[in-house]
């Protein structure tokens, strides 16, 4: 048997509101920050692209041991608007991303990639156009192996200290990633809004000499402060 018994491939992944994907891309990723505490990866950093607000439709890969066979599989599933997720377990020596595979993702129209450890080919991944996520670079990669093929396709996976599922969204950006479930987001929508708008006006007041604590921390706070800062002086 070439592929092990307990080798799992889901297709049946929820579709994402095309509306709201438009709608999270023109918000701003670090303003989530200021509202949510959770789904944010950790030790997961931008190592191409980023420079806009990437968003889609997670889709996941779990590998086992330095078996690549499930992603290069993956290649075969991708769907336009997708961000592929591979969870590499512990592994952070071989890449589980390269040149090659982000070539066939993109061309299939992902979007963007995460990976729960290193990647590799660093300049194909900048021409494959996609944003793409992981702890570093590593020359180091997964490969095919000798035994049965062995992962799994669509399960929930760990990255970044999150659990993902096939289905959720993720936003990304130079920042970082954000994995969440898009009922969550959606129910953001204008609050995150309010706080993009309310942003220029306060920085227009900045440059006319008020400075941000004026505007934000509450006026008793404030002279609390004030009273403090006048008795440290020399």
């Amino acid at each position: 048997m070439s592929v092990s018994p307990d080798v799992r491939i889901v297709t049946d992944i929820p579709e994402v509101s095309r509306e709201l994907i438009e709608t999270l891309a023109g918000l701003d990723l670090p303003t989530f920050g200021h509202i949510l505490e959770e789904g944010f990866a950790r030790g997961i950093h931008n190592i191409v692209g980023g420079e806009k607000l990437t968003v889609g439709r997670v889709i996941t890969v779990k590998l086992v041991a330095t078996d690549s066979r499930m992603v290069h599989y993956l290649t075969k599933l991708v769907r336009p608007g997708d961000f592929v997720v591979i969870d590499n377990g512990h592994n952070t020596t071989h890449a589980a991303l390269g040149g090659g595979v982000s070539f066939s993702l993109s061309a299939f129209g992902a979007v963007g990639a995460a990976v729960s450890g290193t990647v590799t080919d660093v300049v194909e991944l900048r021409q494959s156009g996609m944003a793409v996520y992981a702890t570093g670079l590593a020359p180091l990669t997964t490969r095919f192996s000798a035994g049965p093929i062995q992962g799994a396709i669509n399960v929930p996976v760990s990255v970044g200290g999150v659990t993902v599922r096939p289905g959720m969204i993720a936003m990304a950006d130079e920042n970082g990633v954000l994995f969440a479930e898009p009922a969550v987001l959606e129910a953001l929508v204008d609050r995150v809004r309010g706080m993009m708008a309310w942003e220029p006006p306060v920085m227009a007041k900045v440059r006319a000499g008020i400075s941000l604590a004026e505007q934000i921390l509450p006026p008793e706070d404030l002279a609390e402060l004030d009273a403090l800062a006048s008795a440290g002086k020399a």
